[in-house]
């Protein structure tokens, strides 16, 4: 098979990081409803503490087969240590914590602030700069995912007080910061030469010693083992979900924020909730509704104007 020339290769290159951005949606949005089942069975604890360390044994395990080196360079494992501790771990808490006060719909929909608030912070810290036309992508691609998150889905909350209310704003701009700074993390750690792989293995394994040690500090570790043990069921949905999201799309998400700008990145990868709405009304045979199909319409133009930044 001849080799592409160069000029085809590098021309190619710039859409690496997107594509990425966008496979990391598509997955991640699978997985995030397949993790959604297995929640229901086990609880959203149980499942965090299973799904990381079984993502870390998949990366460890890529990383023998395609003989990955296990070294960074110096002040990379750093990056990555505090990437995965504040995005993987800290991060999911409190954004779960959000979604008891809040309900899931109202705080995806604030978690879609992550990609605003990763440009800014890797414009201060990165020195990265969007052109006009990538703003004006970022901006078209969020109102089309606000613009869908906002249509009511579900009744409303009983227990919803006006604490519980502040309580769940609160956490969820607190998981938005987190996650920003963790993908700047990344970045930065990305740009120092760290390898993608094993910069995956070390953010997941990371993140889940610390909620691990969290657990057995708060008591709770028998109560999540005898709770995996009773449901087989939603252990072989882990186990699937493990290696479609956090396994395979967390590699991937490295690989975009690596080819691309962590604010980009972020920005893709924010279409995940219009996967998931979308794979929802698949399975439930559900024709998509009108404000649906504009919202898809005006956020994957976004995307559109981002390749062509």
């Amino acid at each position: 098979m001849p080799l592409l020339p160069m000029a085809s290769m590098v021309s190619v290159m710039p859409l690496m990081g997107e594509a990425a951005a966008l496979l990391t949606a598509i997955l991640w949005g699978l997985s995030a409803c397949m993790h959604t089942s297995a929640a229901r069975l086990v609880g959203s604890l149980s499942l965090n503490l299973f799904r990381l360390p079984l993502s870390l044994l998949f990366f460890l395990a890529g990383m023998l087969i395609f003989g990955t080196p296990w070294s960074l360079p110096e002040g990379a494992a750093g990056w990555f240590i505090l990437s995965g501790v504040v995005g993987l771990a800290f991060g999911d808490v409190v954004f779960y914590a959000s979604a008891v006060r809040l309900g899931a719909r109202l705080s995806v929909l604030l978690w879609e602030l992550t990609p605003a608030a990763t440009a800014v912070l890797a414009y201060f810290f990165l020195g990265e700069t969007i052109s006009l036309t990538g703003m004006a992508g970022i901006a078209l691609t969020m109102l089309g995912v606000l613009w869908v998150l906002l249509e009511k889905h579900d009744g409303s909350i009983p227990d919803l007080t006006p604490q519980r209310w502040v309580q769940g704003i609160f956490f969820a701009l607190v998981s938005v910061a987190a996650q920003s700074v963790s993908t700047v993390c990344a970045r930065n750690a990305l740009i120092m030469g760290g390898d993608v792989l094993t910069g995956a293995a070390l953010r997941t394994g990371s993140a889940s010693l610390a909620l691990w040690m969290f657990v057995l500090l708060a008591g709770r570790a028998g109560h999540v083992v005898r709770t995996l043990r009773g449901s087989p069921k939603a252990l072989r949905l882990m186990l699937a979900a493990g290696i479609i999201g956090p396994t395979v799309g967390v590699w991937l998400s490295l690989v975009a924020v690596k080819y691309t700008k962590a604010g980009i990145a972020a920005t893709i990868i924010g279409l995940e909730p219009l996967v998931v709405i979308a794979l929802l009304a698949v399975y439930e045979r559900k024709r998509p509704s009108p404000r649906l199909a504009v919202g898809a319409a005006i956020a994957f133009a976004g995307t559109a104007m981002l390749f062509l930044r």
